[in-house]
């Protein structure tokens, strides 16, 4: 039996197309919305909960979006945790704020007061791309445990170096992809 090759390839390219999804995001959406370009999504971090595992582009439109959504996280932040592609409509129009802490240095305490800007979490994030935004005004800092306890004796300390405030991408994000956006005002 002979199957023609413009139906086998006719299925893959179905196949490849059906695994991807268009999500949008808008500051006048809601996050009770589907997420379609009428009916957008308020949160980048609603868009990057509601898409599949693999091969979704979310669409932010023109606007400030706060990263705090993931109120859930380990520290507040937009959190991915799947490969996705997040594309805004211009580094000088899509704009995702961080927030520093109440600290003197802006840095804040081990209590979720100050926020990153975009976190990419573990593994399945590779080959995630973040396009055509801005990043400002994230803050972290992330308590580590001292076990010759040199820092005042307490056995940790806070270190602000291991952390980045704008877009951070764990050690195993290898292939993170960050084109034409601007990351400002973050430690």
């Amino acid at each position: 039996m002979r199957i023609p090759v413009k139906l086998v390839v006719g299925a893959l390219v179905a196949a490849a197309l059906s695994a991807q999804a268009d999500l949008y995001v808008s500051e006048n959406g809601a996050d009770t919305n589907p997420g379609t370009e009428a009916a957008p999504f308020r949160t980048i971090q609603a868009a990057v909960d509601a898409a599949p595992q693999e091969g979704c582009t979310i669409h932010v439109g023109v606007g400030t979006f706060i990263a705090k959504a993931n109120v859930a996280a380990p520290n507040p932040v937009l959190l991915v945790e799947k490969p996705v592609t997040i594309l805004g409509a211009g580094a000088d129009k899509t704009i995702v704020r961080g927030k520093w802490g109440s600290t003197a240095t802006g840095l804040g305490t081990d209590t979720n007061d100050s926020v990153r800007c975009v976190h990419f979490y573990g593994a399945p994030c590779k080959g995630s791309v973040l396009k055509g935004m801005s990043f400002c005004d994230g803050a972290s800092v992330e308590t580590v445990i001292d076990p010759l306890g040199l820092a005042e004796g307490t056995g940790q300390y806070q270190d602000p170096a291991i952390k980045g405030g704008g877009v951070f991408a764990q050690s195993l994000n290898r292939e993170i992809y960050v084109v034409d956006c601007v990351i400002s005002n973050c430690h």
